[in-house]
């Protein structure tokens, strides 16, 4: 499976250019814990995660939990370190860069499409 994604969103819009997937226990487990910040063009993607936590981390981020469909589900904007949240029913969770939602005009019932990159 690939590791990089690129994230578009409604009208084929560019939301991230290169998206890390995680996809092992320990990816999962560390995420973006030991990171000074989240570049703009960046996210964390995560499968079967319908809840996340901050806790260790050192910034805010912005959260997009989507459906099995990349139907987004629930939006959190400037999470800040030591939180948990959760959408149930999630498939998947994005973290991007702070701002990013509002950047990017990201709405509940949007469908990103997430493709892989070739690298």
């Amino acid at each position: 499976m690939t590791k990089y994604f690129s994230i578009t969103g409604p009208n084929g819009s560019a939301i991230t250019r290169r998206a890390l997937l995680a996809d092992t226990f320990i990816s999962r487990l560390i995420g973006l814990t030991f990171r000074k910040s989240l570049p703009a063009d960046e996210a964390l993607i995560f499968y079967k995660a319908s809840g996340i936590h901050t806790f260790f981390m050192r910034f805010a981020f912005d959260l997009v939990f989507l459906d099995k469909q990349n139907k987004i589900m629930r939006i959190c904007e400037g999470i800040k370190p030591n939180r948990q949240v959760y959408c149930r029913g999630a498939a998947i969770s994005i973290e991007f860069a702070p701002g990013t939602v509002a950047k990017k005009s990201l709405k509940i019932g949007d469908i990103l499409e997430l493709a892989p990159l070739k690298l």
